[in-house]
């Protein structure tokens, strides 16, 4: 028996599921729709894979039309997630994780206990300030 076909299926089925948690409309408020909008999603996956690995395992040029035919659909239903975990991705690149509460005055008192520290010549200090504030 050949294992690479209910492997590839085992993969997509775990990756599906995973992915599916990025679905906008999968809000964790109400677990049973939830459930069951992200079984539906992952049972057509795996029933998309299986039509294009039967008929790419056929070959020719029928198999390879069969293939790219079962893609397009796959690509268009977890459009959604993918764009989520990119965006989700992107953001994290963009803006760090940064759980503090924003203190407009904050650079304010900073620049002046810099000055403070200045005027008294405590450079020591002034070098670590200037630091701390630049990273």
């Amino acid at each position: 028996m050949d294992l690479k076909y209910p492997v590839i299926l085992g993969i997509t089925a775990a990756l599906a599921w995973w992915l599916s948690r990025y679905d906008s409309r999968v809000t964790a408020e109400n677990p049973i729709p939830d459930l069951k909008r992200r079984t539906l999603r992952c049972g057509i996956t795996l029933l998309l894979v299986t039509v294009g690995l039967a008929a790419g395992s056929g070959g020719g040029i029928v198999g390879g039309f069969g293939c790219i035919a079962t893609v397009v659909p796959i690509g268009i239903l977890w459009t959604g997630c993918l764009s989520e975990v990119m965006a989700l991705g992107f953001h994290q690149l963009v803006d760090a994780s940064d759980s503090r509460e924003f203190d407009p005055k904050e650079l304010t008192r900073e620049l002046d206990r810099l000055a403070e520290l200045v005027q008294q010549g405590r450079s020591g200090e002034v070098i670590r300030l200037c630091s701390r504030l630049r990273g």
